[in-house]
């Protein structure tokens, strides 16, 4: 189970390169999304929407702390 983004790509690519069904190829595909709120399950690892999904692009800032939205806040 990977713990990192480095280690969540080293996976993906895994699913990519190796052949986890057994048919002889290398043509799995390792994560399928459409849009970008396919995205969203990626959030916490960059410390986004760290108070569940119910409100859209609003979270707090633990460094700062204040809310922010996130889009637009750097």
């Amino acid at each position: 189970m990977p713990t990192t983004t480095d280690e969540f790509y080293d996976v993906l690519k895994a699913f990519k390169t190796g052949d986890p069904n057994g048919n002889g190829q290398a043509d799995e595909i390792p994560w399928y999304v459409t849009g970008v709120l396919g995205l969203n399950p990626l959030n916490g690892a960059w410390g986004l929407q760290n108070r569940g999904t119910r409100v859209r692009y609003i979270d707090f800032d633990e460094n700062l702390k204040k809310v922010r939205f996130y889009p637009t806040d750097s």
